[in-house]
């Protein structure tokens, strides 16, 4: 039947399956002939029939032929006597027969199975040759050193027909998988020639089974018996790890038998790793391992024999000692160039690991990404070669793709900014190009706007894309998480690195050292970004709080002062007016004190008009006003309650304009402002400046004196209801709390600082425009 070829086999399909389809292949091979079958059953029983066998053998005139051969073997000394089937059987014996049957009927059927499928030697570029006259000729080679190791060493205790038998098949699964999968299985030849190591690692790396499972099965279809099975499955196998079974010694010979043969290099066994020492198995049998190397002589002059009686060519133990040895310098040749490979390998690697270190010398995470990306394309050109580089990385998703081209040493020849193309996977994300490892710009002709970019590149289709890292995959790692700030980037280089033969195992040893690096530096900065988000919601929470508990303060100083004025407007009143009348009907001393308590009443009077104001001011009426007039207004009237003559120098910068504001409130302010000046300095002028911000056309008035400045605890409260640093009694500590709160009506600011040359500065800025309606009462209450 035959059975079309099956190629390679896919690591991405589910391993089960394949195992299981493998094996329903293998299972798929025609089963041993009517005569074979019959003759094993026949011959293997206690009472068999000589009559039945002969006539078995003699329907079969192939057959009959080749157990005549077996008569002619220099060892019997019989040369042409035996001319009839049936001496030939008395002769060697029955279980010889079947040995022999067996060989004869398992080479025929493989034999011409791989005849039917067309199995050749050219299955393409880039797998290993399986020579199957090789293969057979090992299979004889072990067969007849198990059967000389069994009948030279009786206390082995295993029957030499057996051993015989056992060592022919030990490797019928090699042959099977070559047979059903011969494209894979030239593939593990060519992995296991390359890695100087045996197939059956390969086997299972690649087809997903060995040849030990799948000659087991092959047997079990077969019915061989359950030793030969045993040893199919169990041999090459350390001995100290064989369990404890009726074949276990059976296994140790054919095991032994193999080693001999490796290392007399007979036939082609397929595996490539140096095969053990004899002296690992020999004293397990109580063998000693000279007396194994002595049956070389033997070894050759049956196997001669037996690959003439199977139709092999015929060749003589000088002729084979002479293949055995062209072989073993055949092997030495391979193993030099494996040598020679490893040495150029080992050159590349330690190339990248010296590229790796310096890279790492170089940078640090404080570097930046644009930083980092100017340290990889120098590590490239330090191993890539010369040539033209540039890095593409985007910060994010969404956002635009930064450009940067590289001179020599990584210096930045030019840098831009582009949006990315509509058209282009997710957005426009820089990942959808980032997709494979290598990517050549042979079809830079869809994307135009890049070309402008690579325009210094000596030949477009040349420049080739390495993918760095791609929206949140990291390296080493297969998961990718959705990330609005994962970096993408990947470098476009114009050398070949595959071309000056880094593998892509090198490559991607590199790709992640310089892929870490940029993942780390942009963690870095993503971290300091974050640190000075975080301080500045640090200080506007401070700022949040401040103001909080300055309008708390605030509510309960306007609960407060409502209550006052309910409470102490009427006997104020009432005070105030019979105190006046007192002063008019009195004269000399007892006028004077009616004239205190008129004076105190008034003063009190105020105190609760100004706690009213700071805490339910009436809204601003604002009108177009002169900054300059509104200033010397406001010095009049603190020259008037400082009653002093105080210079007071007023500047006004060129084109300040108007601005709209409530009159009498501003003035107001700017009154405090200025009479604080005038009482910090008595005998310094005040300098007073109009002017406008330039940067958002605010206007701002400054006010400036030479007294002592500000301390640190006035700098801390200065704007606190009843704080005042002046002598108890003389100042209530509303001025500065009143004029802020007048400021903000109209919607601006007001600052306190210390001068660089002394005194203290007050700065009012407001804007041009109405305020903001809002104003109002801070407390609920009305007064």
């Amino acid at each position: 039947m035959a059975l079309p070829c099956f190629g390679e086999i896919g690591h991405d399909r589910d391993r089960a399956a394949q195992v299981e389809m493998i094996l329903q292949r293998v299972d798929a091979l025609p089963t041993l002939s009517p005569i074979a079958t019959r003759l094993m059953r026949v011959s293997g029983a206690e009472d068999a029939d000589l009559d039945e066998i002969v006539t078995l053998i003699e329907s079969d005139p192939a057959l009959s032929a080749r157990i005549l051969g077996l008569c002619r073997r220099a060892d019997l000394g019989l040369g042409d006597q035996i001319t009839t089937v049936r001496r030939a059987v008395i002769m060697l014996g029955l279980e010889a027969v079947q040995s022999a049957v067996l060989s004869v009927h398992v080479y025929d059927l493989l034999d011409r199975e791989a005849d039917e499928l067309d199995v050749g030697d050219d299955v393409g570029e880039g797998v290993g040759r399986f020579d199957r006259p090789g293969i057979w000729r090992h299979a004889i080679g072990v067969a007849c050193a198990s059967e000389l190791i069994a009948a030279r060493n009786p206390s082995v205790r295993v029957r030499p027909e057996a051993a015989f038998v056992a060592g022919l098949l030990h490797d019928i699964g090699r042959l099977t998988l070559e047979l059903v999968l011969p494209r894979a299985y030239r593939r593990v030849v060519a992995l296991a020639e390359r890695r100087s190591c045996d197939s059956s690692p390969v086997e299972r790396q690649v087809i997903g089974l060995d040849h030990h499972t799948a000659g087991r099965r092959v047997a079990r279809r077969w019915g061989l018996p359950s030793a030969i099975q045993g040893v199919i499955w169990l041999h090459a196998r350390p001995v100290e790890s064989l369990p404890d079974t009726p074949e276990r010694e059976l296994v140790c010979v054919v095991t032994l038998a193999k080693i001999l043969c490796r290392r007399q290099h007979l036939g082609w066994s397929g595996d490539f790793g140096e095969p053990a020492d004899i002296d690992s198995v020999a004293p397990h049998l109580g063998v000693a391992a000279h007396d194994i190397e002595a049956l070389v002589p033997d070894l050759l002059r049956a196997l001669g024999d037996r690959c003439a009686v199977l139709g092999l060519d015929e060749r003589t133990p000088p002729e084979l000692m002479l293949e055995s040895i062209a072989r073993a310098n055949e092997r030495l040749s391979g193993l030099n160039q494996a040598l020679l490979r490893r040495g150029r390998r080992s050159d590349h690697q330690k190339r990248v690991l010296d590229a790796i270190g310096a890279f790492h010398a170089d940078w640090s995470a404080d570097l930046g990404v644009s930083e980092t990306l100017a340290r990889v394309a120098e590590s490239a050109q330090s191993l890539f070669g010369p040539g033209f580089y540039a890095s593409v990385h985007q910060p994010g998703a969404g956002r635009p793709w930064l450009i940067t081209q590289f001179g020599a040493g990584g210096r930045v020849m030019r840098a831009d900014s582009a949006e990315a193309p509509p058209g282009l996977a997710g957005g426009g994300a820089l990942a959808s190009l980032a997709d494979t490892s290598q990517l050549t710009m042979g079809a830079v002709g869809a994307l135009p706007w890049l070309s402008d970019y690579l325009g210094d590149a000596a030949d477009l289709r040349n420049v080739r894309l390495l993918a760095l890292c791609s929206a949140g995959k990291h390296p080493g790692r297969e998961s990718v998480h959705e990330d609005a700030d994962a970096l993408t980037a990947v470098l476009l280089h114009e050398p070949d690195p595959r071309g000056a033969g880094y593998t892509r195992e090198e490559l991607g040893a590199i790709t992640s050292a310089w892929s870490s690096a940029i993942m780390g530096a942009s963690r870095h900065e993503r971290a300091r970004r974050l640190g000075e988000i975080l301080a500045e919601s640090s200080r506007a929470l401070a700022e949040m709080q401040a103001a909080m508990t300055e309008r708390e303060a605030m509510t309960r100083l306007g609960e407060m002062s409502a209550g006052a004025a309910h409470e102490m407007n009427n006997p104020l009143t009432t005070i105030r007016g019979r105190s006046q009348m007192l002063a008019q009907r009195l004269r000399g001393g007892d006028r004077a004190t009616a004239d205190a308590i008129v004076e105190a009443s008034e003063h009190l009077g105020e105190l609760i008009e100004s706690m009213h104001l700071l805490a339910c001011p009436t809204d601003p009426c604002t009108e177009a006003l002169e900054p300059a007039s509104l200033v010397r207004e406001a010095v009049e009237r603190a020259r008037q309650r400082t009653g002093s003559g105080q210079g007071a120098r007023v500047i006004c910068d060129e084109g300040v304009g108007t601005a709209l504001a409530d009159r009498e409130q501003l003035g107001l302010a700017l009154t405090e402002l200025i009479t604080n000046a005038l009482e910090a300095a008595p005998n310094e002028i005040v300098e007073l400046r109009v002017q406008t911000d330039p940067l958002d056309d605010r206007l701002v008035f400054r006010i400036v004196d030479r007294g002592r400045g500000l301390s640190r605890r006035a700098a801390r409260h200065a704007f606190d209801p009843f704080f005042s640093e002046k002598t108890a009694g003389r100042q209530t500590g509303l001025g500065l709390a009143r004029a802020r709160r007048l400021i903000e009506l109209q919607g601006g600011e007001l600052s306190l600082s210390n001068a660089s040359e002394g005194g203290c500065v007050a700065t009012v800025t407001i804007p041009r425009g109405a305020p903001a309606p809002g104003g109002g009462c801070i407390s609920g209450m009305a007064a």
